[in-house]
């Protein structure tokens, strides 16, 4: 498992003891003198320290560089699966049909039961023809079969519905400046409304930083021949991962990026890199010059 990521880790187990006040900016080797691992790291931060004070200088922390754009599906169909159900396994990709119903679904995703909640499944209903329901909205049926041992929830009421709507978040590849980093992340999506398609939360991402070793991934491993060399392990790498969420699922002790606000199901306010609260000292500095100017016109 990756290590947590804490503010002595550098310093403990990588012997990173570069400080401000010692006033070195760059680290110079000699000949004949053996390489210490703690020039490297160092060497490392001592550049990073400059890409983060310039950084801070122009973005303010969590400012979207490159925006990913996010947008929201708020028919992101679940089915709640009974606990008298003797399996709840489903493939992502697979194709469920209601034994009562007639109705074809496929399967888009599986979350695990979790604080009470049953094992749900997202689907995307694919036949709806044969239905033997009378609602305008054919869905599978409280208490049906959907094969291989699963049941959808027996019980169906306004308060805990068996089968209706969620709401999915999803954002393209993004780029966020954030702990003295410019960060990229991979398009991701997330649940943002488990059993509703109104929502009202911020949603953002949760920051994520750990160092991994060859424990965690064997790519680390030394593997320029033809297989990984497992007999050479490589360096240690730290990560910073963002995670796509809503706030709520964010613990007063983690780092939360805002991005979006929703609210009753529709995106209320956004970020973009265009924004000016976004920026640091130039938008202060333009801000002024503007109404200098303006004051001088008038």
């Amino acid at each position: 498992m990756a290590t947590v990521y804490t503010d002595t880790l550098f310093e403990t187990k990588y012997k990173d003891d570069f400080n401000d006040s010692d006033g070195y900016y760059r680290i110079l080797f000699n000949s004949g003198r053996s390489l210490q691992a703690r020039e490297l790291t160092q060497m490392q931060t001592i550049i990073q320290k400059q890409i983060e004070r310039f950084g801070n200088n122009i973005f303010k922390e969590g400012a979207a560089v490159k925006p990913g754009g996010l947008t929201i599906d708020t028919n992101y169909e679940f089915v709640k699966l009974d606990a008298t159900s003797s399996s709840t396994n489903a493939n992502v990709g697979s194709i469920i049909t209601g034994a009562t119903s007639g109705i074809k679904a496929e399967v888009l995703q599986r979350v695990a039961a979790i604080a009470g909640d049953p094992v749900t499944l997202y689907v995307r209903y694919v036949n709806t023809s044969a239905s033997s329901t009378t609602s305008s909205t054919p869905r599978f049926l409280a208490g049906e079969s959907l094969g291989s041992g699963r049941i959808v929830q027996i019980t169906n009421t306004t308060i805990n519905p068996a089968v209706g709507r969620g709401t999915r978040a999803t954002i393209g590849d993004s780029i966020y400046f954030t702990q003295g980093f410019f960060v990229y992340t991979e398009s991701q999506s997330a649940i943002i409304g488990k059993y509703t398609d109104a929502p009202t939360v911020d949603v953002g991402f949760k920051i994520v930083q750990e160092v991994q070793s060859v424990d965690d991934n064997l790519q680390l491993y030394d593997n320029q021949g033809s297989s990984i060399n497992t007999t050479a392990p490589g360096a240690d790498r730290y990560c910073i991962k963002l995670r796509l969420t809503d706030k709520s699922q964010v613990t007063s002790e983690e780092n939360f990026i805002h991005v979006n606000t929703v609210k009753d199901g529709a995106i209320f306010t956004s970020v973009t890199s265009q924004q000016d609260d976004a920026y640091n000292i130039p938008r202060d500095m333009i801000a002024t010059r503007i109404k200098e100017n303006s004051e001088i016109i008038l």
